[in-house]
């Protein structure tokens, strides 16, 4: 079975944005005008021509999620290029191509699931808290269920899920898909394969893009949830 992740080193590994050499002064040249720009042509790896950019994966995600000058859809390709399993990859590949042709306008739920997580993670900051990417990560994927969500909200508290004091009697299939994937995040299991999310009978397209963006958000964090879904404009 396929794992997606685990806490073995290579998957820990894998889970990390790619990385991929440079020169030192490069990189800090580079940052230097990101400080100062919010776009990608000030890159020495950019073109005018149609790909402009020349490397296959960004070495200066972070930066650019900093600056907001990177688009939600720009972070699924690192994610693909990982990737291993055929099905998998392109069932990713089908949403990457929704969202690029506005079929998908958000990979939250609703915009009051957008609005309770932005609320909540603002929240735990305001009182002093440095959250976790797996903590918000599971934290969202909860939040897309009311079910789950009203179950566990009083079994929170900041970078700690106690899941085992969860009552899910009665949860649908929907809803205990999630909660495993919640479960996957702060305990580094996977429970939840690569073949079930692969799978559009058990992992129903609206649970996948809930899915895919909080694999996202594990792997970069809340800052991501500020960036505009596809490129506006030639500001990118």
């Amino acid at each position: 079975m396929t794992k997606y992740f685990t806490n073995s080193p290579y998957e820990k590994e894998m889970m990390e944005i790619p990385y991929v050499p440079m020169e030192k002064s490069k990189k800090d040249e580079f940052r230097k005008l990101l400080s100062y720009h919010n776009s990608c042509k000030f890159c020495m790896y950019y073109s005018q021509g149609k790909d402009k950019c020349k490397r296959t994966v960004c070495p200066f995600v972070n930066e650019r999620i900093k600056k907001k000058c990177i688009t939600l859809l720009e972070l699924i390709p690192p994610i693909l290029y990982e990737v291993k399993d055929k099905k998998f990859y392109n069932r990713i590949l089908d949403l990457y191509y929704k969202i690029q042709e506005e079929k998908i306008m958000s990979l939250f739920k609703s915009d009051t699931h957008k609005k309770i997580f932005d609320k909540q993670v603002n929240l735990y900051k305001k009182r002093g808290y440095i959250l976790s990417n797996r903590f918000t990560a599971a934290l969202f994927i909860l939040k897309a269920d009311s079910f789950i969500w009203n179950r566990s909200k009083y079994h929170i508290n900041p970078n700690v899920i106690l899941f085992d004091e969860i009552d899910i009697k009665g949860i649908e299939p929907d809803s205990y898909l999630l909660f495993k994937m919640a479960k996957d995040f702060i305990n580094k299991t996977n429970k939840v394969s690569t073949s079930e999310l692969a799978d559009k009978l058990i992992t129903r397209e609206p649970l996948f893009k809930i899915i895919i963006n909080g694999i996202i958000i594990a792997r970069y964090g809340t800052d991501i949830v500020k960036l505009e879904l596809i490129p506006k404009g030639d500001k990118y």
